[in-house]
C-alpha cells in the first residue's frame, strides 16, 4: 500500500483504535500512533499549528472523527461494564496493567 492514500475508512479505523489507546489502561495511543505511521504528521501539525495546518489537517481530518468515535465508544462500554460488572471489569485492568509492566524491565 505503500506509495498509495490510504482510504478515508482505514484512517477513521486507525483514529479509532488510537482512541480507544488512550482510554485503556496498558495500551498506548502514542505507541499506536507510531505503528501506524500517523505519530510524525501529528507531531508536525502540533509544532507548528498555523504553517502545518492546509498540509497536515486533511491528513488527520479522518484519524481525528476515528480517535473520538473510539474514544466516546470504549468509554461508554467501559462506563457501562464497570457499573454492572465492577469486579472483573476492574481486574481485566490490573490484567492489562500487568501485562505492560514487563516491558518497563
Amino acid at each position: 500500500m505503500k506509495g498509495k492514500v490510504k482510504p478515508f475508512a482505514v484512517k477513521v479505523m486507525q483514529g479509532s483504535l488510537v482512541g480507544v489507546g488512550a482510554v485503556l489502561p496498558g495500551i498506548s495511543g502514542g505507541v499506536l500512533c507510531v505503528a501506524f505511521g500517523i505519530y510524525k504528521t501529528i507531531m508536525e501539525f502540533l509544532a507548528s499549528p498555523l504553517r502545518n495546518f492546509k498540509t497536515h489537517v486533511p491528513k488527520l481530518i479522518p484519524v481525528i472523527i476515528g480517535g473520538i468515535l473510539g474514544f466516546l465508544g470504549i468509554a461508554n462500554l467501559l462506563s457501562f461494564l464497570l457499573e454492572r460488572y465492577p469486579a472483573p471489569s476492574i481486574c481485566v485492568f490490573i490484567g492489562l496493567i500487568s501485562g505492560m509492566l514487563p516491558s518497563l524491565f
